[in-house]
């Protein structure tokens, strides 16, 4: 069809400000001025990519991959850290380059698909006298072994290398005994369980690598790091080079930070904003948060537009079939749609053209994410980007400090690569490629005595072995602590997709509304003993929203301080959760239309969280003043889980609270914040070490939050299975004045 002509007439602030729907919500406009690049001469590079640059047309370079290029010309390991569209792959191929001409080989892994096959036909416009290939799940099996056997570079993802690569590294001895070089590009969204995962997943390929005498050169690419030399030695094992940079130059970028008005929700604001940006012939992407999100913004979008209008916007998420998502980036490409509705699927750096609007409903949860987002739009003139900020504290302080994005830098990005949980379970797949034996460097001795007692691991003359039959690596699920076991059918008996335990029972609960593709679903039976989930398509005008009630007990004390007013504990915890009921909400106004109670197995793990205690004046100053101390305290443990994702990269899912007027194990009014993985993940850590900041965000976005007694922005969590009741934002703001000597 290709794009149709496009006439935009005024500015997108005029454009926006002119809208019925507009009600004065642009709460900052940020710019961001174009600069100029940071060159350097190619003349110290080899005459093999001298010549390839002059082919394509590149006769100098930016600094920082001139000096990426020596470093990995000399086999150092490498993380280089720059801005996105900033010319990474260059910094990182061009080296690896000249090895491959000399018979050397390599590995390329990205973090999706979509990705992979992007950055293929990237690495052949500059090279295309390389032969490459891809090994993912979407390869032919008929094509993998031509693949692995002919190509000089190998584009994958981590799953590949854990399920297809490492278990199978005898059919791969012909191209490991040549392997020189693996690049794991995108290397910020390895945070979290997927960072926890993907750092046992090196240990155990530097392991196989070992065993066919190859030292590999190992190379990161990412966006902006906080905490650049913490995390790539927790990623990779051993210290590393860190080249930072911001060489590349910039178009002029133009944000517009906005609030969702009290009297309207998230989506019916996003709707508008779409639909005007679609009808004004604006070009570009609206990232949500969640698959869920995708799917109704699209649906309801899907009911407003035209017909010609209609054929402009699709939804893109995981989970859609490969030749779907290959369709909608195609089309995205080459003009035949206009505007993409997506989850973080299309933030990182997939060629979809040049875009004039990034609209980021809801913080990303990180400022590179945000970053990332943005950076789909503008990239060879102005850009913009809305940022519409969702009713919960972490988006309150984001509308109102927009300087955080610009100023701050990059939170920190948290993995624990010896979370026990995680580690047995890499173990079983490093004991199936390669029998472990004592001296090994995956020999961890607490975690290997509890496998043989859960007679999961044998010993055969000093080596240790799987005693399960079945290859252990499919039960270990990277992207996250449990496996995507549950199976969700439609009411003909289709396959839809698979989620963990954790979703199904959030999400998937008998009475939940389901969405997959822009089509409704109601679930009619989580089957738990057989891990399915039964749907029936029905179309609904409410959404539901679980809740969830915990418990806490303390098992260790590991370490402890005083700051302020306040005594500070972290350690060892044993968290007693259960999904308890759901609500039914109406979509645009978040009406409450009634309550149902469920009967789910709560789940019991241990984990590692911090605790404090509210002294007895301070109780005594919130009671004197009238407030209701239960709910006081209650408000905090909600603000502060909102306001976390500020100290350190993760979602609300990722931690839960507790606060408790009298707790058993201390005898105190006591507030728990804590991972929700057994075993932690070091999320709750950074909670201990940053806690002045985390209380100083809290007093900001509590005090300047306009509500009377408390809203979504400020202390209402929306998992909250007390049905945030009580709450007193007064009491809670007078805590936190004493606790800060305010």
């Amino acid at each position: 069809m290709g794009e149709r002509k496009r006439v935009i007439s005024v500015s997108l602030f005029e454009t926006l400000t002119s809208s019925k729907n507009y009600k004065g919500n642009i709460k900052h406009i940020f710019e961001v001025k174009e600069k100029d690049g940071n060159y350097t001469s190619i003349d110290n590079l080899s005459e093999l990519v001298k010549q390839k640059l002059l082919n394509i047309n590149i006769k100098e370079l930016y600094k920082y991959q001139v000096n990426s290029y020596e470093l990995i010309n000399n086999r150092q390991n490498v993380a280089i850290i720059s801005p996105t569209a900033s010319g990474k792959t260059l910094a990182f191929h061009l080296p690896i380059y000249n090895f491959l001409k000399k018979g050397e080989k390599a590995i390329y892994i990205y973090p999706t698909k979509a990705l992979t096959r992007d950055q293929e036909r990237q690495i052949y416009n500059i090279t295309p006298d390389i032969r490459t290939g891809i090994y993912d799940g979407d390869t032919p099996f008929e094509e993998r072994k031509r693949t692995r056997e002919s190509s000089q570079i190998i584009f994958t993802n981590p799953e590949m290398i854990h399920y297809s690569i490492l278990p199978y590294h005898t059919n791969w001895s012909n191209f490991l005994s040549k392997l020189s070089f693996v690049v794991f590009d995108e290397a910020h969204i390895y945070n979290g369980i997927f960072g926890s995962n993907v750092a046992s997943l090196i240990r155990r390929m530097k392991r196989v690598f070992k065993f066919y005498e190859k030292d590999v050169v190992f190379i990161f690419s990412s966006a902006t790091v906080g905490n650049p030399y913490e995390f790539f030695k927790n990623l990779y094992g051993e210290d590393i080079k860190i080249i930072s940079s911001d060489d590349a130059p910039r178009s002029k970028k133009i944000y517009f930070f906005m609030k969702t008005p009290d009297d309207r929700s998230l989506y019916s604001e996003a709707i508008w904003i779409v639909e005007l940006l679609i009808k004004s012939n604006y070009r570009g992407i609206c990232f949500m948060k969640s698959r869920k999100g995708v799917e109704l913004l699209y649906r309801y979008l899907r009911d407003k537009l035209d017909d010609e209008d209609k054929k402009r916007l699709l939804p893109y998420r995981a989970g859609y079939s490969k030749e779907k998502r290959r369709d909608i980036e195609r089309k995205l490409l080459n003009g035949e749609i206009g505007f993409v509705i997506s989850t973080t699927a299309l933030e990182l750096g997939i060629d979809i053209g040049d875009l004039d609007v990034s609209l980021i409903v809801g913080y990303p949860g990180t400022i590179s994410s945000f970053l990332q987002e943005s950076g789909r739009s503008g990239r060879k003139s102005t850009g913009y980007t809305i940022f519409l900020g969702e009713k919960d504290p972490l988006n309150e302080y984001i509308v109102n400090h927009p300087e955080e994005i610009f100023e701050k830098g990059s939170e920190n990005l948290i993995i624990d690569p010896y979370n026990t949980n995680l580690l047995k379970k890499h173990i079983l797949c490093a004991s199936y490629e390669i029998p472990i034996h004592k001296f090994d460097d995956f020999f961890f001795d607490d975690e290997i005595d509890l496998l043989i007692k859960e007679n999961k691991l044998k010993d055969i003359e000093g080596r240790l072995i799987p005693s399960i039959s079945d290859m252990p690596h499919k039960y270990v699920t990277l992207r996250s602590f449990e496996e995507d076991d549950f199976v969700l059918f439609d009411e003909n008996g289709k396959e839809l997709e698979r989620i963990d335990e954790g979703r199904a029972f959030n999400e998937a609960h008998p009475g939940a509304v389901y969405y997959f593709e822009g089509d409704s679903f109601i679930v009619k039976d989580l089957d738990l003993r057989n891990k399915e989930i039964f749907l029936t398509k029905k179309d609904v005008d409410y959404y539901t929203q679980s809740l969830e009630i915990n418990s806490t007990k303390i098992i260790k004390f590991l370490e402890n301080k005083k700051r302020h007013n306040l005594n500070i504990f972290y350690g060892d915890l044993e968290v007693t959760s259960q999904v308890v009921g759901y609500q039914k909400r109406k979509p645009f106004i978040n009406d409450l239309i009634g309550e149902y109670p469920l009967e789910l197995p709560s789940r019991v793990f241990e984990t590692k969280g911090f605790w404090f205690y509210i002294n007895d004046d301070i109780k005594r100053d919130v009671i004197n003043s009238g407030y209701d101390f239960n709910g006081s305290i209650h408000a905090l443990e909600h603000l502060l889980i909102g306001i976390f994702p500020l100290i350190a990269i993760c979602d609300r899912r990722d931690l839960g609270g507790l606060s408790h007027p009298i707790h058993p194990d201390t005898g105190r009014p006591t507030i728990f914040i804590y991972d929700s993985y057994p075993g932690g993940i070091g999320f709750s850590k950074k909670g201990f070490d940053y806690i002045e900041k985390l209380i100083g965000y809290g007093y900001d976005v509590i005090n300047n939050c306009k509500c009377e007694d408390g809203c979504p922005s400020c202390i209402y969590s929306p998992k909250c299975g007390n049905k945030n009741k009580p709450l007193d934002k007064k009491g809670a703001i007078l805590i936190l004045k004493t606790i800060l000597s305010l």
